[in-house]
């Protein structure tokens, strides 16, 4: 499911049509939440992907061709979930793990959703 995932954001996501702020797509801006969340969690939990998700973020920030309100306002998502993850849990325990593996989950299905509506074409 992960590798799904990781496709989706690697090629279904590399050519986004050019977004403003004020019409950034709710599924865009939940992304960038749990790709900061995911960023806090994963490894925390023991995951050795060093800056992965940090660098997926970038890659869709880049992707989508963002001005700079656009860009701050997705970079303020990821930040504010990457730190509300980083209050909830200062080390990994049963429930940080299912969170991880739940947002790994959902941010495939916000993709493909993103690539439905016709980004990544």
């Amino acid at each position: 499911m992960r590798v799904i995932w990781m496709l989706l954001l690697a090629a279904g996501l590399t050519v986004l049509p050019r977004v403003s702020a004020h019409a950034v797509p709710r599924e865009m801006m939940r992304l960038a939440e749990v790709l900061g969340a995911i960023h806090y969690l994963r490894p925390l939990c023991g995951s050795h992907e060093g800056q992965k998700w940090r660098n997926q973020m970038i890659r869709m920030l880049d992707a989508v061709h963002t001005s700079g309100d656009e860009r701050q306002v997705l970079i303020s998502h990821f930040n504010i979930f990457y730190y509300r993850y980083r209050d909830a849990y200062p080390r990994c325990t049963g429930s940080a793990a299912r969170d991880a593996n739940r947002l790994v989950s959902e941010g495939q299905r916000l993709a493909e959703a993103l690539a439905r509506r016709g980004y990544g074409r």
